[in-house]
């Protein structure tokens, strides 16, 4: 089971600040993987280590998604991965900085993210660069990172 590390709040506005102009890249910075190295800079542990390497475009990531799950799409993915983890899915009211977060985004569908240090919006890697902020209480699940 992972943990948050004694610095956990530092190591993620460091995380953060390290990626506000990155460019959004299927299998390298999408969604996933951001919310999955804000994770592991806060834990040290990678729970994206069997999805990386495995796609590098939206089909790619459909395809992954639905080998995994058996027809799922990122929502059972997330959950799936959380549950092995030890991370407890919690609702909106509860989740705080670092948790994990699942949006429907309106133009693309499911996103992963993480809410961010202000406590009340979740941060997702941004088609372009950047983050897309979203209120946490207009998300649709979330988890927490213990």
């Amino acid at each position: 089971m992972i943990g948050r590390r004694p610095n956990w709040e530092k190591l993620l506005a460091e995380f953060l600040e390290s990626r506000r102009d990155r460019l959004f890249l299927w299998g390298s910075h999408d969604c996933a993987l951001f919310t999955c190295d804000a994770i592991e800079a806060m834990t040290g542990e990678d729970l994206a280590r069997a999805a990386r390497g495995k796609y590098d475009g939206p089909n790619g990531a459909a395809a992954f998604l639905e080998d995994e799950t058996g027809g799922g799409g990122l929502d059972s993915y997330v959950s799936m991965v959380a549950t092995r983890n030890g991370l407890e899915e919690v609702g909106l009211k509860l989740a705080r900085r670092g948790d994990v977060m699942l949006w429907n985004h309106p133009r693309t569908g499911p996103a992963l993210g993480i809410v961010g240090l202000d406590g009340t919006h979740a941060l997702f890697a941004r088609a372009g660069k950047g983050f897309e902020r979203w209120p946490v209480l207009r998300c649709t699940r979330a988890w927490r990172v213990p």
